[in-house]
């Protein structure tokens, strides 16, 4: 069995890295692997059908170099942060990649995938969104069963960007009212969220 987690975070060292490792260290004697989607050149697809009969994007970039572990991974360890997750769920990078697989099923599916496990993280509480979002792409397009996932809760830009405590949309005002001083325990790390911690033990003994 082999598992592939693909993290679309375009932050180094941020809470979804911290959560796909945290799933692919669960299962301890498999091959895992893990592709940071930041350090790749993924081009949006252009809709132009040309790899209809081959089933090959033409497109000039580094898809070829993921290409083909994705299509022979039993199972794909999604992580992404919801940039603007009300709307649209998951962030441009990871939308990016997904667009790529248009081209994995033109006469029939050309993936071996059981599962995706979704590992999202959201600041705003809009993580439930991006899981959804993504069983609809993961189903009924590509006949892939997508687990429930583990979403995790991480920091909006609001907290670090230096203007949160009183620019007057700021995610922290909004959260914690007017008059706030930002601390760093108002979002706990990745390691301090003990119910996602469960999750990912729970999700991984079943699988």
């Amino acid at each position: 069995m082999k598992i592939i987690g693909v993290n679309g975070n375009p932050v180094d060292n941020g809470t979804v890295d911290k959560l796909v490792q945290c799933i692919l260290d669960r299962f301890e004697g498999r091959e895992t692997e893990l592709i940071n989607l930041r350090d790749l050149d993924i081009k949006p697809c252009k809709g132009c059908l040309a790899c209809v009969k081959t089933n090959k994007c033409v497109q000039q970039d580094d898809w070829p170099l993921i290409e083909n572990k994705i299509i022979e991974a039993d199972i794909i360890v999604l992580g992404a942060p919801t940039f603007y997750g009300a709307a649209f769920g998951i962030n441009a990078l990871t939308h990016c990649f997904l667009e790529r697989w248009f081209a994995l099923r033109h006469r029939g599916i050309k993936t071996k995938i059981k599962k995706v496990i979704p590992a999202v993280v959201s600041g705003e509480g809009h993580g439930e969104i991006a899981v959804e979002n993504l069983k609809n792409f993961f189903g009924p397009y590509h006949n892939i069963e997508v687990t429930a996932g583990v979403v995790a809760r991480g920091k909006t830009p609001c907290y670090k960007c230096g203007f949160g405590e009183e620019c007057p949309i700021s995610a922290v005002v909004y959260r914690h009212g007017k008059g706030v001083t930002i601390t760093g325990d108002m979002v706990p790390p990745l390691e301090k969220q003990a119910e996602v911690l469960e999750q990912v033990r729970q999700l991984t003994v079943n699988l």
